[in-house]
C-alpha cells in the first residue's frame, strides 16, 4: 500500500478530545420495549379471576404475561395438581401447575 495519506498509528492512538470543543449535538434515546403479552392486553392478568385448571386442554393456545402466546403440548394430573407443558416461540417449553399459574386461554 503506497498511499502516504493513511497513517496506521492514528488508528491505534486516536487524538484526545479537545476539552474546549462543544459537546456533540446528538443524543442516544432509550428504547421502550413492549412485549407481545402487553400488546395482547394480558399483562394485567393478575387482577383477573383465576381460570379453573379443568378449562385447559391439550393443543389450546394460552397467554402468559411474560412469555406471550404459547401452545399446550402436554397435560397431566387433576384438580389443583394439574400441570401443563406449554411451548412458547421465544422461551421454549415451560411447565406450570395450572392452579397457581398466570396462564389464561387465549382470547379470555
Amino acid at each position: 500500500f503506497d498511499d502516504d495519506s493513511f497513517d496506521i498509528d492514528s488508528l491505534e492512538n486516536p487524538p484526545a478530545p479537545d476539552p474546549q470543543s462543544p459537546a456533540p449535538k446528538w443524543q442516544v434515546a432509550a428504547a421502550q420495549v413492549t412485549t407481545a403479552a402487553e400488546l395482547a392486553g394480558s399483562a394485567h392478568s393478575e387482577s383477573l379471576p383465576r381460570v379453573s385448571p379443568d378449562d385447559f386442554a391439550q393443543g389450546m393456545t394460552v397467554m402468559h404475561p411474560e412469555h406471550g402466546p404459547g401452545k399446550i403440548v402436554a397435560l397431566s394430573g387433576a384438580g389443583k395438581k394439574r400441570r401443563a407443558t406449554v411451548r412458547f416461540p421465544t422461551a421454549g417449553e415451560k411447565r406450570f401447575v395450572l392452579a397457581h399459574s398466570p396462564l389464561r386461554p387465549a382470547g379470555k
